[in-house]
C-alpha cells in the first residue's frame, strides 16, 4: 500500500514540476498533501483552500485521477446580441 502511495505521489510531483498554472500546482499540492496524511486543515491552511474544495478534489482525483484535476473552462455569461447585431456593433 505504502508503495502505491509512493508511486502516486512521484506522479504527482512530477505533474507540480512540469506546470506553470499556479492554480494547478495549488491543486496538485493539496493532493500530494493529502497522500503524505495531512488533514485537511493543515492542507487548508498551508494552501489557502477551503476543507471542502479539498475535498471536492480528492473525490475528482480517486475518480479519475490527475485528469479528474484538470481545470474546466468558464463559460460566462450568455451573449445577448446575436452575431448580425455584434457586427453592426463593430
Amino acid at each position: 500500500m505504502r508503495k502505491r502511495i509512493f508511486i502516486l505521489e512521484q506522479e504527482i510531483q512530477a505533474a507540480m514540476k512540469e506546470t506553470k498554472d499556479a492554480r494547478m500546482y495549488r491543486r496538485y499540492q493539496a493532493i500530494c498533501m493529502m497522500l503524505e496524511g495531512e488533514s485537511y486543515e493543515k492542507i487548508s491552511s498551508y494552501t489557502g483552500l477551503s476543507p471542502a474544495t479539498i475535498f471536492n478534489y480528492r473525490n475528482a482525483y480517486y475518480e479519475k485521477g490527475l485528469a479528474g484535476l484538470e481545470r474546466k473552462l468558464a463559460t460566462g455569461r450568455p451573449k445577448f446580441l446575436t452575431p448580425e447585431q455584434e457586427q453592426q456593433v463593430y
